[in-house]
């Protein structure tokens, strides 16, 4: 965790003032699951990695998803499909847009 937190530190005394390479993010986050599995508070492992709590929060909360029952029924106008992230699709069906909403993830 030592090098970690050192890796946080020299990324904020650098150019791009504590914005963090994919690779360190992706460290800062498989090290914040392991501390959270562990037990640790958002503010402990905030204090050992040398970031926020928001920051810890924010990680912690990437890979979760969001699942919610849906009731599909026969219509006769065509499906619109809009994701949050703003994409539109319409006239596919259900198998289509299962598969479009896998490729946009």
């Amino acid at each position: 965790m030592k090098e970690l937190r050192e890796a946080v530190e020299q990324a904020r005394a650098g150019k791009r003032r504590g914005r963090f390479t994919k690779e360190l993010k992706g460290q800062l986050q498989r090290a914040m699951k392991k501390l959270h599995s562990s037990g640790v508070t958002h503010g402990a492992i905030a204090t050992t990695l040398g970031v926020s709590t928001q920051t810890v929060q924010r990680y912690l909360k990437r890979d979760e998803v969001v699942v919610r029952p849906v009731r599909v029924t026969a219509l006769s106008e065509p499906r619109v499909l809009r994701t949050p992230d703003g994409y539109e699709a319409s006239g596919l069906d259900v198998d289509e847009m299962a598969r479009l909403i896998r490729a946009l993830r």
